[in-house]
């Protein structure tokens, strides 16, 4: 353990770069492939909830650890001990919380760690919703670290992912909410921290734009022929004219107008 806080406390203040897809399909292992060719950040793929379930304990224990009768029952124990008389009531007695979250957060720095010994910067892609209060803990947990958003027109997004078996492609309505509930979460987290960065699928064929998202990013040098490079590829069904007037009217079609009003705007 302390292997691991010695390096969370190392590294914690890099400019680690987070990327959080609309869905999936949606380029973000594209840029993955980009930014790691930089040799300056390790960037895993999708965490498979390990790292939101680690921040949702950090918030737990951070919860408890703001309890009355919590920090009351720790003091009385505590005193028990010293004087050798158990007769308080310290039922609610737990942890030693501080340490404990600072644990916690190291583990998600090992987690994250990269295997290229030189290389300090790391981070992931994650195409599952990261609740707000996930993210707010990730941020405080690596104050300069650089968040990034990725998005893809949903008449393109929802035939592509008809081909793979993902949560998201169970049916048309479900992944309309949930592009309309990712979105919204995203673009309000962003006004709120100031951040710049939602950048659409179509804007990594373009070298102009991908040399402004390098830049925003510290990186200074990417493997250029990777841009509008696909590895990965689908046969796309044609959508009925019921799906495309179903897209078309939907909350998520509205939201991602405003994240393509929000994208151009980075470039400007």
């Amino acid at each position: 353990m302390t292997d691991l806080l010695t390096y969370h406390k190392k590294i914690k203040d890099e400019q680690h770069v987070f990327l959080f897809a609309v869905s999936g399909r949606s380029s973000s292992t594209a840029f993955q492939r980009i930014i790691n060719s930089s040799n300056q950040v390790w960037m895993w793929g999708e965490p498979h909830g390990v790292i939101k379930k680690i921040l949702y304990t950090i918030f737990h224990t951070k919860e408890v650890n703001k309890e009355k009768e919590v920090t009351l029952a720790i003091n009385l124990m505590y005193q028990s001990y010293v004087e050798n008389k158990h007769l308080s009531f310290y039922a609610n007695a737990v942890g030693n919380l501080d340490s404990t979250i600072e644990g916690f957060k190291s583990i998600i720095s090992n987690f994250l760690k990269p295997w290229a010994p030189k290389v300090r910067r790391f981070g992931f892609k994650e195409i599952d919703l990261m609740p707000v209060k996930m993210l707010k803990y990730l941020r405080d947990i690596y104050p300069q670290s650089i968040f990034v958003f990725c998005f893809r027109n949903p008449l393109l997004q929802w035939p592509s992912l008809c081909k793979l078996k993902l949560p998201a492609s169970k049916n048309l309505d479900f992944f309309l909410n949930q592009y309309n509930e990712m979105a919204t979460t995203y673009m309000a987290f962003m006004k709120k921290h100031k951040m710049k960065a939602i950048i659409e699928d179509t804007d990594l064929r373009d070298l102009e734009k991908v040399n402004k998202i390098i830049s925003y990013l510290n990186i200074h040098q990417i493997d250029k022929s990777l841009i509008d490079v696909t590895v990965h590829t689908l046969k796309h069904k044609k959508l009925s004219q019921i799906e495309i007037d179903k897209i078309l009217n939907s909350g998520a079609y509205q939201s991602y107008l405003q994240m393509q009003k929000i994208s151009q705007s980075f470039y400007k």
